[in-house]
């Protein structure tokens, strides 16, 4: 047995563990720390950074690849490769931090006390502060959801609460909104007391988890699940430590891959009034792991789910990041040269899903990626860029020391078909055309920074779309926060009765617009 020291989020913790167990499972799936593992301790996304001393496995060569010399005089290892053989000290929280959108409009609500909205993402948490009567945000805490280390999407969340149990996903949401209420009310110097009410938004098996409700039910068919909520729970129950009490509202969920967060977007959509003349016939989508997305027109409510993966938050690809310092975030083409900028302006780490979005339409247009998604590699040669990755080729933007592999390609190409499938079989359905659409709103951080030339470029979106498409910022934060009002809820619950789902996953519609996106 050994004695390791863990420190996490400022706190140290003592605790006994068998000789042999990683990093990983040791911490991670007991403490439900901020580890980053997207591909949930599977070796293959190298996320899991910590920072560790003592007795430990020597580094091998597959996880000393994903890792730079820096980090490797740093102490830093990989949890899910690092195996604990005696006494150590292990802190977490060296991995990437995650820039998150602030909701933006002021609610002037004219109530008295202060709210609280939340929006629990598979990938990444927002809780704002608000003061009610002016309706002005005071306060955004953030940060990468803490139940990461399970997996980066909801169902391999969802077989880790079968294979075990579901406490430990529990734990970790409730821990993690107890900590950043508290940051929120510190910073704001507003006491707990004069909380007034809060909403909690999220999809539907992140709101399961927050309740400690079993989730089997969405991952199989018939994808029932066990609450699709509407209701009000005390603070207590979804805030661990929670400073006070106050009631806190769960927005209604459509079915099991249609949560509260597109009830919530699609709230804020029509809470706010288009700038243009076009028919208000609106498409959201929400690119994120799960790909929300809903089509409002006159009477028709419908809205789908897509499984897009983590390609465009940075996560499963080789050199792929969250928007932080260093992120390659655009890139364009000057000349035959490739031209990028990174967040903070300084050396190139890897890309964010921007950056990603951005390096593949440069690279289509330069002609070293076909229609196929394949890798011209006598062009790509030509023009000084082509690399290799595992004997595979690889495309290297300028001279950032950053590449974009094969897999990356294919792993892109697979995300932006399921996206445009899931608008495709929308509209279809609809019998509304492209040129029908007044506002396309692309909803959550990545939608917010993606250039919408680049996405039209690989065919991510309708080149129709173009010019009504815009960043809606995080829809399901703003109409969390609009959802302080009670008047409101009527209508979110009334949105959520009236909205069809479509069942994507047997429609043959949907897998023939699937492959033929496929191509660039």
């Amino acid at each position: 047995m050994a004695d390791i020291t863990i420190i996490q989020h400022g706190q140290r913790f003592e605790k006994t563990i068998k000789n042999g167990s990683t990093v990983y499972s040791a911490i991670n799936l007991t403490d439900g720390s901020d580890i980053h593992a997207p591909c949930g301790g599977k070796h293959t996304c190298g996320k899991c950074r910590v920072r560790a001393k003592g007795a430990l496995s020597a580094m091998s060569t597959e996880e000393s690849r994903f890792l730079s010399r820096d980090e490797i005089k740093q102490g830093i290892r990989l949890a899910c490769f690092a195996a604990i053989q005696g006494d150590c000290v292990i802190e977490t929280g060296c991995g990437q931090k995650a820039d998150i959108l602030k909701a933006g409009d002021t609610l002037g609500q004219n109530q008295d006390g202060y709210g609280i909205a939340v929006d629990i993402g598979t990938t990444t948490v927002t809780l704002q502060l608000f003061d009610l009567y002016s309706g002005r945000s005071l306060h955004t805490a953030a940060g990468l959801n803490a139940q990461a280390g399970f997996g980066a999407d909801v169902i391999s969340r969802i077989q880790y609460q079968m294979d075990n149990t579901i406490e430990p996903l529990r734990a970790a949401i409730t821990e993690q909104l107890g900590r950043m209420l508290r940051e929120a009310l510190e910073q704001a110097g507003i006491k707990a007391d004069k909380i007034s009410t809060a909403v909690i938004t999220g999809n539907t098996t992140m709101l399961h988890f927050l309740c400690g409700l079993d989730a089997s039910g969405i991952a199989a068919a018939p994808f029932v699940p066990q609450s699709l909520f509407g209701t009000t729970v005390p603070s207590d129950s979804v805030f661990a430590m929670a400073p006070a009490d106050f009631p806190v509202y769960l927005p209604p969920c459509v079915g099991a891959y249609v949560g509260a967060d597109i009830v919530c977007g699609i709230l804020a959509a029509l809470h706010k009034k288009a700038d243009t003349a076009a028919p208000e016939t609106i498409l959201l989508c929400d690119i994120g792991t799960n790909g929300e997305m809903a089509l409002v027109s006159g009477e028709k409510l419908l809205c789908c789910s897509t499984a897009a993966g983590p390609a465009f938050e940075g996560a499963s690809i080789y050199q792929g990041m969250m928007s932080v310092e260093g992120a390659i975030n655009s890139v364009s083409i000057s000349g035959d040269k490739i031209v990028y900028t990174t967040i903070g302006n300084g050396p190139a780490l890897g890309m964010c899903g921007s950056g990603l979005l951005d390096a593949a339409a440069a690279f289509l247009k330069l002609g070293c990626i076909d229609e196929s998604g394949a890798i011209d590699e006598d062009r790509a040669c030509e023009l000084g860029l082509a690399d290799e990755v595992n004997a595979q080729p690889a495309l290297r933007l300028g001279n950032s020391g950053v590449l974009l592999t094969a897999e990356d390609i294919r792993k892109i190409q697979l995300a932006k078909s399921a996206i445009r499938a899931g608008l495709e079989t929308l509209m279809k359905t609809a019998e509304i055309a492209p040129e029908d659409i007044g506002r396309l709103i692309i909803a959550g951080g990545f939608g917010y920074h993606l250039n919408k030339q680049s996405a039209a470029d690989i065919g991510l979106i309708s080149a129709a779309l173009l010019d009504v498409a815009a960043a809606g910022g995080n829809t399901a934060a703003i109409g969390a926060a609009l959802l302080f009002d009670e008047a409101l809820r009527s209508k979110a619950e009334a949105l959520a009765r009236d909205m069809e789902e479509l069942p994507l996953s047997g429609s043959a519609e949907f897998m023939d617009y699937y492959i033929e996106h496929m191509m660039f």
